[in-house]
């Protein structure tokens, strides 16, 4: 089983966007509709909101893309008025603790302890072997 599937469902957007971007936790879990820009296609991060104070943008691909039409759907389906675009399961509120569904899922996808934080390296790993610098 892929981790992805072995997620609840309220995670699985925020581990794709994790996956992508290389982005630490605190900046996805509190990302906000606010920082989105769909129709451009980007995500930004405002300067002095990262650990380093230099803003980011990100544009996004189709995959991402998707990633932020399924939130929109979730929250519809919901009714949630939640301006976090990765909210907790109930959806009232930005996600503050995940650990306990990371260890099962990671158990269940049978890849053994894995840190959230290796999305990071992961994501610099493939935008380097993409060429991106």
């Amino acid at each position: 089983m892929a981790l992805r599937d072995a997620l609840p469902e309220y995670l699985r957007g925020l581990v794709t966007y994790a996956y992508k971007t290389g982005w630490r936790v605190s900046e996805i879990t509190g990302l906000t509709w606010a920082q989105v820009d769909l129709s451009q296609g980007i995500v930004r991060l405002d300067a002095g909101t990262t650990k380093n104070d230099e803003g980011r943008t990100v544009c996004l691909d189709d995959e991402l893309i998707e990633v932020f039409s399924n939130q929109k759907a979730l929250m519809r389906e919901k009714k949630s008025l939640s301006p976090y675009v990765f909210p907790n399961r109930e959806g009232t509120d930005r996600i503050r603790y995940f650990d306990k569904a990371w260890e099962t899922a990671c158990k269940r996808a049978g890849i053994g302890k894995m840190l959230f934080h290796d999305f990071k390296r992961t994501a610099v790993r493939n935008k380097v072997r993409s060429g991106v610098p």
